[in-house]
């Protein structure tokens, strides 16, 4: 419901709404799959419809891009639980962030 609360006061909003599924390693994207594969799977696909749904009715567009996947940072391999994009399995570095945006579209 947070989630709906959000997109709709975004849907008149003069800026723009992007979301994302973040780049968590796939060592511990691993670990979700493992534990409750099918929580993930359907956080996600309701996720996905409400931005569906919101984008549906509303001038102002949300974009959603998901990031748990396999792609060249979330396969980067840690050592000793670090990497150079990494400072832990979730926590991502500063260039890890711009590569994000480079992949969202964004420049600069």
């Amino acid at each position: 419901e947070e989630l709906k609360t959000m997109l709709a006061a975004a849907c008149n909003a003069r800026a723009h709404l992007t979301l994302f599924f973040p780049p968590d390693n796939m060592a511990i994207v691993a670990v979700y799959r493992r534990t409750d594969a099918g929580g993930l799977d359907d956080f996600k696909r309701q996720v996905a419809e409400a931005v569906a749904a919101h984008n549906a009715g509303c001038p102002n567009r949300a974009a959603l891009f998901d990031f748990m996947s396999p792609n060249p940072l979330t396969t980067e391999t840690l050592k000793d639980g670090q990497a150079a994009d990494y400072v832990d399995l979730v926590h991502f570095r500063p260039p890890a962030g711009l590569w994000l945006l480079r992949q969202m579209g964004f420049s600069g």
